[in-house]
């Protein structure tokens, strides 16, 4: 606002002319309380269909933002067909052209060109785009599981946050600037995982002890640390086959559900009824054992 606008807004609303000195003190004083006043907190536009991973990663965002910033942003679902229509201030986009019709847009009217994913992949992209007097700030997946990557690096680049396993270090900060990213991440292992084994002992280092929630955590980390993969051996290869009283994997080819040249295309090294039970399940589990 600049002075000459103040002024006059201040004689529309009636107040009397006031000396040199008072009025430039009252006008710089009420510009500081407006400027302090002007929102920072950016609006989300979230896909209104497809993976319910956009719609993980758009609440990921905002909470990660209200640690951060203490202000949790406006959640908006894109209007499907594009009205053309965007919130004033900041917004942050969620989701590629592929998923989010606004950024669809922006690629269709040459504000952009692409975006530079691989589409039904885990790279990502974070672009900052000024746009009408704003910033936009897209965060975008080849997938969505690639898109709630992009989240956690936002963060961990402009907020300085950092995922550990045993906790989140989450600085707090006024606000957190949108402007001058732009940052192209690419996998270079299609698969990004961690192997748990079957052992007992205190639960904090031992998966086979762990409840539900423990594993929403354990799951919540590994998509920080990007990585999109987990084994868990029980110590029961045939579990399901007993349980359920499903076939066996031939032992002469591949399974059938096996996919080519992928991490489970693998040949069983024995039949697995022949495979000895581990006897630390048998009265744990005594309806999966057979008498």
């Amino acid at each position: 606002m600049s002075m000459r606008s103040f002024v006059a807004r201040d004689s529309v609303a009636g107040i009397p002319p006031r000396s040199g000195g008072l009025l430039m003190a009252f006008c710089c004083l009420a510009v500081t309380i407006v400027t302090a006043a002007e929102p920072r907190t950016p609006t989300l536009l979230i896909p209104s269909s497809g993976e319910p991973a956009y719609r993980v990663a758009g609440q990921t965002f905002c909470d990660l933002w209200q640690k951060v910033a203490g202000a949790k942003p406006r959640t908006i679902t894109c209007a499907d067909p594009d009205d053309g229509k965007l919130p004033s201030g900041g917004v942050v986009l969620i989701g590629s052209d592929a998923a989010n019709p606004v950024v669809h847009r922006l690629i269709l009217h040459a504000r952009i060109e692409n975006l530079g994913v691989r589409y039904g992949t885990d790279d990502y992209r974070i672009l900052s785009l000024p746009h009408e007097g704003r910033t936009l700030l897209i965060l975008a997946g080849g997938a969505g599981r690639s898109t709630i990557y992009a989240v956690y690096d936002f963060f961990r680049r402009r907020a300085g946050a950092e995922y550990f396993w045993d906790g989140d270090v989450i600085p707090k900060r006024a606000s957190i600037e949108l402007a001058g990213c732009d940052v192209t991440e690419r996998p270079h292992f299609q698969y990004r995982g961690l192997r748990y084994f079957a052992h007992r002992g205190p639960q904090r280092f031992h998966a086979e002890m762990w409840d539900f929630e423990d594993w929403k955590r354990e799951l919540d980390w590994m998509l920080k640390k990007r990585l999109n993969l987990f084994m868990l051996r029980t110590g029961i290869d045939d579990l399901f086959q007993r349980a359920f009283d499903l076939p066996y994997p031939p032992t002469d080819g591949v399974d059938p559900d096996a996919k080519p040249r992928s991490y489970d295309d693998r040949t069983s090294f024995w039949s697995l009824p022949e495979q000895p039970p581990p006897r630390i399940y048998k009265d744990q589990v005594p309806d999966v054992w057979p008498t």
